[in-house]
């Protein structure tokens, strides 16, 4: 009964959030900035490509993306063919980036506390910060990156150092998609590798130990 009444007030909340940012991009009429209309034109243009009116081929528009990835750009490709093509329409992806990250969060928080309570004001503190609601009503990668980062580092605490395969399946898939959306993704998994190697050699250690002895 308790874990039911927190997740009312989590849904709640990411209904809350949702609303918010309808309502932002809705009365929001400011030009995006350089980084966000850059992001725009990539999906925009993989929209046309979807439905034949690119002017070039595939690598003609892997080539318009200016090094980027293009994960988050055929994702709102794809996204732009049920919603349509606009500014507001096109950047409400990455409100529902927001609803991943938020159940992310959450899910992490409550791994790491064992605490349904603790991860719930954990996930509300962390949806407040300024820096969250800004990327969630801007066309910019930061967000979908940070989303795959939070469920990498969530499967890598389900999957006991990466000896749960399906778990540990989970954690690479997420860091792939991590690369896919940023070149630099993988690094945000870096420490985690390095402390895994830290635990093999301590096990590696112990076992020559063990052997000596």
């Amino acid at each position: 009964m308790k874990n039911k009444s927190i997740n009312l007030i989590l849904f709640g909340w990411i209904f809350f959030l949702v609303l918010v940012n309808i309502l932002w991009l809705f009365f929001d009429k400011l030009p995006p900035a350089w980084d966000q209309a850059a992001h725009l034109k990539s999906i925009v243009l993989t929209n046309e490509w979807i439905k034949g009116q690119f002017w070039g081929n595939g690598v003609d528009l892997i080539r318009s993306f200016w090094g980027y990835p293009p994960l988050i750009y055929f994702m709102g490709g794809f996204w732009t063919l049920l919603a349509g093509v606009s500014v507001a329409r096109i950047t409400f992806l990455n409100t529902l980036f927001l609803i991943g990250v938020i159940i992310g969060v959450y899910k992490l928080a409550e791994e790491i506390t064992k605490n349904s309570k603790t991860a719930l004001l954990i996930v509300i503190i962390f949806s407040l910060l300024p820096i969250i609601g800004d990327i969630s009503r801007n066309m910019l990668l930061d967000l979908p990156l940070l989303g795959w980062v939070v469920w990498g580092l969530y499967f890598y605490f389900k999957s006991n150092d990466l000896e749960n395969k399906k778990y540990s399946w989970g954690f690479l898939i997420m860091l792939i998609l991590a690369s896919l959306t940023k070149l630099n993704g993988f690094l945000y998994f870096v420490p985690i590798v390095l402390l895994l190697l830290v635990k093999s050699f301590k096990k590696i250690d112990i076992f020559l130990k063990l052997i000596i002895k």
